[in-house]
């Protein structure tokens, strides 16, 4: 199972030759927390959004809407002395934790990079999956492709995510997670339909 941005004629025959199952999704992005919330409340269905600055991501893993949050490590200005900045650490992890968000990691990114920014990109998203792990957040790997040359079959997706870090990568599981989390509520509640 795959994610793509938009819908196109060449995305899907190219999704069937491949023998993969494609969801597309409105990836959501804004400079502006107000205008964000706005964008995320009006959203149906699963809830994709980019990441930005830290104020953005903070405002986002409080949001209990927010889905799948992709792109953590991209648009990172410079990195610590003695560490990365990856854009998640583990006070966010445990907000994601608490709120059901699933970290996204997109091939797309690392395939529209290159040369240092590339290997600076697959550190990071090293990073962000050990943190993962550790604090027991789920996460996808999708393509989140924009044009069919990005489209990637599932097996290349498994290997992209054991590459960098992610034991065993599941994407209906957390589709499931997702649709499971629109009845929910707080801690214990649920609607029941």
């Amino acid at each position: 199972m795959d994610f793509v941005l938009k819908e196109d004629e060449k995305i899907k025959e190219f999704s069937k030759r491949l023998n993969s199952e494609i969801i597309v999704v409105n990836l959501i992005k804004s400079e502006d927390i107000r205008s964000l919330r706005k964008k995320i409340d009006s959203e149906k269905g699963i809830v994709v959004v980019e990441a930005g600055s830290d104020e953005i991501n903070k405002s986002l893993f409080e949001n209990k809407r927010v889905g799948i949050l992709v792109g953590l490590e991209k648009n990172r200005e410079r990195d610590f002395m003695k560490s990365r900045d990856s854009g998640l650490n583990q006070t966010l992890c445990k907000l994601a934790n608490k709120n059901k968000i699933i970290i996204g990691f997109s091939f797309s990114d690392v395939l529209n990079s290159n040369g240092i920014e590339r290997s600076n990109l697959l550190g990071k998203m090293m990073q962000n999956a050990r943190l993962c792990r550790k604090y027991k957040v789920k996460m996808i790997v999708g393509s989140f492709a924009s044009k069919w040359q990005e489209l990637r079959s599932e097996s290349d997706l498994m290997a992209f995510g054991r590459e960098i870090g992610i034991e065993k990568v599941n994407n209906k599981d957390v589709i499931s997670f997702l649709e499971n989390k629109k009845d929910y509520i707080a801690e214990g509640v649920r609607i029941i339909k």
